[in-house]
């Protein structure tokens, strides 16, 4: 495998133009998520996000706020919060600042697609045509315009993540100031293979090799350049920051350091080596001083799962080797289902149904994942770049994660996409092969390959702004918003302000009513409850099992009085709904007899006064 020794294309004025429209693009996403309904709350973790920020606001350090004891936050590392915590400086009043995190969100999100686009265009050297595709794609995406809509951090992640590689590949070039790509100033032609072997050979050695070997004129590596040494610093520091965003982003720092290991690269290397150890051992020294105050709270080791990881890690090969099954199956239908998006509840109906209910589903989902393979095998060229190996990196992690992976792919759509279309061109030209074999040759094989991937690509961008559309115009988010409220009034009115109130979506309750909440039920063992024995590989986790059920009834029937006791709990604010985990709930509340005391109802929400007995009661049987 020869390396390659192109340097970086040059940027045309049509390529800032389409980076242009995809941030006019991103605009009007944000403008539509301002004038909906405020949706905090609507996961767990974006009431975390601003209950923490707000305290590092007031000067309280990284604490949970929402819980009793106010104990340190361990779980999430602490940059988007510290982020968020200057817009609570500015605006303290909440919800009134909510627009200002939905605003910092989109421009996170509108820098990452850009940086797509620009990885897209230079590194993986697509055609402007796809690679614009792919930008739009993602800023119209129906999970990118949710997780603008409340304050997560998977935009910031995206920006600094892709940030990083971009520098990273920059600094694979060499000097790109220096070494400009001569002809290549706004053409289609950067995508050619016979201009890049000519620009190779005209130029040889005088050019940074872009492969991850030496180079031929000798085993040792050449030195860095200033201009390389400082990209590999900036490539550094970006990987850190993706680090403190989000713990995944240790793939990163992963990433760009084995890229220089591979490369042979010992200084670049070193500069990234020395800048993720101090991201990554800062944020575990914080994490040990905290895990010691926490110590001297109380109500801290309740609450095991909220402040750490640890809970979720697996601890024996067999277990392992179970979860790893499973998340390959269920990460294949993620891609497919954030490539080419569905509905839950179409969605569901069809995994309920099984393989042999519904044959074209199951079907369409490694038709979906197989081109995105192949474009990226497409992409990779003459030998490893950065890009590819953090997404092999990163998937790998996401095989040995218990939790649910599809958040964990909204950040990599900006790569997923454009890889997805340049598999799609390709798998194009090469199902047209036999019909063209010499009749015009392959140019003409091309050039029809890429007018049918182009229509592909416009009408999938059609799909995706329709999707989103409705997922927007649903009134499924208007009815959440109220139905939070109308509970947030009824904890306002019925309890004091001493309560401790268990609950979900505490982070976001805590700061409209005042009053300490605590997740619903203990968090004892969440691997056994979501990855039972009896789990259907088909199913992707959508699926409720009888194992799940004889693992949360046990959960609840065994555990739940004592954290009740053991956190103060006060009040239960729980769902009124007789489905799945609510009414297991349900049948737990009842077996507790007197325990529970209605207080009130709003809607499909009841609250009730907990009555715990002066001494521990014995298990249940």
């Amino acid at each position: 495998m020869s390396p390659d020794s192109s340097s970086a294309p040059r940027l045309a004025r049509a390529d800032w133009g389409v980076c242009a429209v995809t941030l006019l693009a991103m605009a009007v996403v944000t403008i539509v998520v301002l004038r909906m309904p405020s949706a905090v709350g609507m996961y767990e973790d974006d009431g975390i996000y601003l209950v923490t920020s707000k305290a590092l606001a007031e000067g309280r350090g990284y604490r949970h706020l929402e819980l009793p004891g106010e104990p340190w936050q361990t779980k999430y590392p602490i940059l988007y919060p510290w982020l968020l915590s200057f817009i609570w400086r500015v605006c303290p009043s909440f919800p009134a600042n909510v627009p200002a995190f939905q605003v910092f969100n989109g421009i996170c999100g509108g820098g990452a697609a850009c940086l797509g686009y620009l990885i897209a265009r230079q590194a993986w050297r697509l055609p402007r045509w796809l690679a614009a595709t792919a930008a739009l794609l993602t800023v119209t995406h129906a999970s990118w315009a949710t997780l603008t809509l409340v304050p997560m951090s998977e935009h910031l992640y995206a920006a600094l993540s892709l940030a990083a590689l971009y520098v990273a590949c920059r600094a694979e070039w060499g000097d790109p100031a220096r070494r400009p790509l001569a002809g290549a100033r706004g053409s289609e032609a950067l995508a050619g293979a016979r201009g890049s072997e000519a620009l190779a050979g005209a130029r040889g050695s005088e050019t940074p090799t872009h492969g991850l070997q030496a180079p031929r004129h000798g085993p040792q590596a050449p030195r860095l350049h200033s201009a390389q040494a400082r990209l590999a610093l900036l490539a550094a520091t970006l990987a850190g920051l993706a680090f403190l965003s989000r713990s995944i982003g240790v793939t990163v720092i992963a990433a760009v350091a084995g890229a220089w290991l591979l490369r042979r690269r010992w200084t670049g290397f070193a500069i990234v080596s020395v800048a993720g150890a101090l991201a990554f051992g800062g944020w575990s020294v914080y994490q040990r001083l905290a895990e010691q105050w926490n110590a001297a709270i109380p109500q801290a080791a309740a609450f095991g799962y909220d402040l750490d990881y640890r809970a979720w890690m697996v601890r024996d090969l067999d277990t392992l080797a179970w979860l790893a099954w499973h998340k390959l199956g269920a990460n294949a239908f993620w891609i497919f289902n954030v490539l080419i998006q569905t509905s839950d509840a179409w969605t569901l109906k069809q995994l309920s149904a099984g393989p042999a209910a519904a044959p074209l589903f199951y079907a369409a989902i490694p038709l979906a994942v197989a081109p995105c393979l192949l474009g990226l095998l497409a992409t990779l060229k003459r030998g490893w770049r950065t890009t590819h190996l953090y997404l092999a990196l990163y998937l790998a992690l996401l095989t040995i994660w218990p939790f649910d992976s599809y958040r964990f792919f909204t950040p990599l759509l900006p790569l997923l996409l454009p890889a997805f279309l340049r598999g799609i061109e390709a798998s194009l030209s090469g199902l047209l092969w036999p019909a063209f074999a010499g009749v015009g040759g392959s140019e003409l094989r091309g050039g029809v390959a890429r007018s049918l991937a182009i229509a592909f690509a416009l009408a999938l961008l059609v799909y995706h702004v329709g999707f989103s559309a409705w997922i927007i115009r649903s009134p499924i988010h208007a009815r959440s918003a109220r139905q939070l409220a109308a509970a947030n009034e009824l904890v306002s009115e019925r309890t004091p302000g001493h309560a401790v109130v268990a609950a979900r979506y505490g982070g976001a309750r805590f700061l409209a009513t005042g009053r300490r909440f605590v997740p619903l039920t203990p968090n004892e063992n969440p691997v056994e409850l979501i990855y039972p024995s009896d789990r259907r590989w088909s199913g992707f986790g959508w699926t409720v099992e009888e194992g799940q059920v004889r693992a949360w009834w046990s959960v609840l029937n065994e555990q739940t009085m004592k954290y009740y006791r053991r956190s103060g709990t006060t009040h239960v604010l729980a769902d009124a709904d007789a489905s799945g985990q609510a009414a297991l709930y349900r049948r737990f509340r009842e077996s507790r007899g007197g325990r529970f005391v209605l207080a009130g109802r709003a809607g499909a929400v009841e609250l009730y006064e907990l009555r715990l007995p002066r001494r521990p009661e014995p298990d249940s049987p």
